[in-house]
């Protein structure tokens, strides 16, 4: 299974420094960018391939993801790894100043419905039960509790004890550390 990538207009963010790098994927595939600087997949720029490699190759879970995505060649599974754990273009280094990586959510179309989803995604992201996603999604639309019960057509009581367990979870005390995780993360009502 091959996923159909959205394409999203890059604009370099301005506080990206020029010893990072962001990965993000286009049409073509995975893309690095290190200040002014881009290049495709494997040649990723700042030592990333490397890093994306041996992440890769580390993480079992996502390994059986992979062979259940039918991807056997060991670039292509790099590659989609990559895709699926880097692939959104966002206003945070994907590796930073110190070589480490930081995970993102990268909405590919199948979210939701993929076979292997929490498998060789991003897994932050699913500490959210299915019911709590959309609240915490619109907490990031400035959305109101009242609000959040009539849009998703539950009561004010269940929307306070979805906030409360989200932000157990997710160890984010206030409206706004939630609408900033929601946001980094990527999730959709």
């Amino acid at each position: 299974m091959k996923s159909k990538l959205k394409l999203k207009p890059a604009k370099l963010p301005k506080f990206l420094y020029e010893n990072e790098v962001e990965l993000y994927a286009d049409k073509t595939g995975l893309v690095s960018r290190q200040g002014n600087r881009i290049s495709r997949f494997p040649n990723l720029l700042g030592g990333a391939f490397d890093q994306l490699a041996e992440e890769c190759r580390r993480d079992v879970i996502a390994q059986i993801g992979l062979d259940k995505m039918g991807i056997r060649n060991p670039m292509s599974r790099i590659e989609q790894y990559g895709i699926c754990n880097y692939g959104n273009f966002d206003f945070e280094a994907d590796l930073d100043r110190m070589g480490l990586f930081h995970k993102e959510v990268y909405d590919c179309g199948f979210r939701g419905n993929c076979p292997v989803e929490d498998l060789v995604c991003c897994r932050e992201r699913n500490m959210l039960s299915k019911s709590e996603r959309p609240i915490a999604a619109l907490i990031a639309e400035g959305k109101t509790n009242k609000e959040i019960a009539v849009t998703l057509g539950v009561s004010v009581f269940t929307v306070n004890n979805h906030i409360r367990h989200i932000s157990s979870k997710l160890r984010c005390y206030s409206r706004a550390a939630i609408a900033a995780h929601s946001v980094r993360m990527n999730l959709k009502k």
